[in-house]
């Protein structure tokens, strides 16, 4: 009994939901070779895509003041999906699109666009992607 809870234990400890996300572009890197087999053939492209978000993060990570061009890209995608699906707040999009937005924001920019997400999916116009990039893709 105890060697199965120690397996349990050390099971979690090393599995991804423990571990911290990549903070070098090499391990980035080493990251995406550790896609489960089969999540491309089972889930598609997004199944892929939404691991990689969730577990090694959206791009490599990079020095600067700005957030990474391509994930400010999606961000601004996500919130024209917001538009687009007449969404009434972000839980109304995809898993992968609410993942994305969970792993690139810290909780209380979450939040934030969460309300942005109301607003634009209840008729409001897109802002201007200068206040975008303003206001959401500063590096946290």
């Amino acid at each position: 009994m105890k060697k199965i809870v120690l397996v349990l234990i050390s099971t979690f400890l090393a599995s991804s939901a423990w571990a911290a996300k990549p903070k070098t572009a090499e391990e980035w890197q080493q990251c995406l070779t550790r896609v489960p087999a089969g999540t491309e053939r089972n889930e598609g492209k997004a199944g892929v895509d939404y691991w990689i978000a969730k577990h090694c993060g959206e791009t490599k990570p990079i020095d600067g003041a700005l957030m990474p061009k391509g994930d400010c890209d999606r961000l601004f995608a996500i919130l024209a999906e917001c538009k687009e699906y007449k969404a009434s707040e972000l839980w109304d999009l995809s898993e992968a699109s609410v993942g994305n937005v969970k792993n690139l924001l810290i909780k209380k920019q979450v939040t934030v666009f969460d309300e942005d997400c109301r607003k634009v999916g209840t008729g409001a116009p897109l802002p201007k992607r200068a206040d975008f990039t303003q206001k959401y893709c500063k590096a946290q």
